[in-house]
């Protein structure tokens, strides 16, 4: 078993995770806890309670962790003593970077804040894209590669960019971007996350900041991080953040409604308790929810969806992970959460909008018209998206498919559009 982790935020010891009968508990610092400007290292964690079981901090830092088995195993091989299956264990080794604001290291071991980095030439960054890519997550040709934890199955790393060049974060350096090669089993997923994500963007969603770079001979899709910013002397700060399933207490599996995973009411409710802006969050994710089931995003479940922590309380984070699965049909094509009763993108319509409204105490109409706005102008928008970054011809047809049939399911009853085939397994 693991020994303890002090956990650090804004640069502060937050707290204290002990092994416990059950698995590991979080206990609060006085000092933190008395700071004006201390926020919970999770929604489900709040500082009302000091102390905190293994149930709901086990949850949320199985979050923190990669689902890629090829990348647990590379760490296992890589740093022996490392208990891929025990969180804790994998955080004393990588948790000085993770999503949000959190540090973790062992107890009693400051962090390292010297910011240290190591510059990475175009090559150098274009071999640990194509180690990873051809590896499936794995980077074992690599003698030194980030000791960064992000979460998911897709293949990625985190580096560091100071606008004239990539580097390799070490000590307190926070990564700045993502980078995620395509993986062999979705055929230009890179190009789909790119074309989705400017679509939104273009459509006023708030999204993340991404898109196609070729770096050392190497086709990459590089997103910038949104929970971490840059002072006017390039210092980079942390931001805090977490995805749904931590927020919600949720175990990662449970990411999907059908899995067990939170439904839209949970998630609104946690809006209503805990935004500064429940208003203008609620529409915002309408707007998503809305975007989401245009392009036949199935794979848009509680882990890709996030919150920004702050001492004055919380924010919907901006969107990311856009991907339309409509484009792979042997994948799983049902929705992470359902709109209603509804789990087929291509089949909800006016009433289960509707029916989504009452259901998370909303007004009716301002749903509808939230919708609208988006289903109008996502035709247009993804065809462009689509035709710009060079989608396959095999491609587009399957994303158009899908979004040219939105509108029409706003004025007639359910039935527009055939139910597509669900089975198959997920993203």
């Amino acid at each position: 078993m693991a020994g303890p982790l002090d956990v650090y935020l804004s640069g502060t010891l937050a707290g204290t995770i002990r092994p416990g009968e059950r698995g590991p508990e979080l206990t609060y610092t006085d000092e933190w806890v008395e700071d004006p400007d201390a926020y919970p290292l999770s929604l489900s964690l709040p500082l009302e309670r000091r102390s905190h079981d293994a149930r709901r901090t086990g949850r949320y830092l199985a979050s923190l962790i990669p689902e890629n088995h090829a990348t647990l195993k590379d760490w296992s091989r890589r740093w022996r003593g490392v208990d891929t299956a025990d969180p804790v264990s994998m955080l004393a080794v990588v948790g000085q970077d993770v999503a949000g604001a959190a540090v973790f290291v062992p107890e009693g071991s400051a962090p390292d804040w010297s910011r240290d980095s190591v510059p990475l030439s175009e090559h150098e960054v274009g071999c640990l894209v194509a180690d990873l890519r051809d590896n499936d997550g794995a980077m074992p040709y690599d003698e030194e590669i980030p000791r960064v934890s992000l979460a998911g199955q897709q293949p990625k790393i985190g580096l560091y960019c100071d606008g004239e060049g990539w580097r390799l974060p070490r000590g307190d350096q926070p990564s700045t971007h993502i980078l995620k090669p395509a993986p062999a089993r979705l055929t230009d997923a890179d190009i789909n996350e790119t074309a989705m994500l400017a679509a939104a963007r273009k459509l006023g969603i708030e999204a993340a900041r991404g898109g196609l770079e070729e770096i050392g001979g190497q086709r990459v899709f590089v997103v910038e991080r949104f929970d971490r910013d840059r002072d006017e002397d390039g210092t980079v700060r942390r931001i805090h953040q977490e995805d749904l399933c931590q927020a919600l207490g949720y175990r990662p599996a449970a990411k999907y409604q059908l899995s067990g995973g939170p439904a839209l009411a949970d998630v609104t409710e946690l809006i209503r308790a805990r935004s500064v802006d429940p208003s203008g969050d609620l529409d915002r994710l309408t707007r998503l929810l809305a975007f989401n089931v245009a392009i036949g995003n199935s794979d848009a479940h509680a882990k890709n969806h996030g919150l920004l922590i702050r001492p004055e309380g919380a924010r919907l984070a901006p969107a990311y992970d856009l991907v339309s699965v409509a484009a792979y049909p042997a994948y799983d094509q049902r929705l992470a959460f359902a709109v209603g009763e509804q789990y087929h993108y291509a089949q909800v319509d006016r009433d289960d909008w509707r029916h989504y409204a009452r259901r998370t105490g909303q007004d009716p109409d301002r749903v509808l018209s939230v919708v609208a706005a988006v289903w109008e102008q996502a035709p247009d928008a993804v065809h462009d998206a689509l035709e710009r970054f060079g989608a396959s011809a095999a491609m587009r047809d399957r994303i158009l498919a899908a979004v040219d049939s939105v509108a029409g399911r706003l004025q007639v009853g359910r039935g527009r559009g055939a139910a597509p085939d669900h089975k198959g397994t997920r993203l």
